[in-house]
């Protein structure tokens, strides 16, 4: 059974992605766990490994068709925290 989860423009997932704040000195597991609930809409699997405090983590996504044997299967992994957004005269969590 395929699974279709919400249908976002480019666009709108970016501007979605870039409105955690995810500063290096807080968490980033709200934008984790929104990755995750996006991915299990669409049935894709993943890992989520937390560090040791708990307060963050990474997420590695599997994307691709499932098939034994097949290698063109692609993981994707990404860096999850920004640097401290201070700036005077932009919003750093908007596109």
């Amino acid at each position: 059974m395929t699974k279709t989860g919400p249908r976002l423009t480019p666009l709108e997932l970016l501007a979605r992605l870039v409105s955690f704040d995810t500063e290096s000195q807080k968490s980033n597991l709200p934008l984790i766990h929104w990755v995750a609930e996006y991915l299990d809409a669409w049935g894709v699997p993943y890992v989520i490994a937390p560090n040791e405090a708990g307060d963050k983590a990474a997420l590695f996504a599997t994307v691709g068709p499932m098939r034994d044997g097949d290698r063109n299967r692609s993981a994707r992994s990404s860096h999850a925290s920004s640097p401290v957004a201070k700036h005077d005269t932009l919003d750093l969590f908007q596109l």
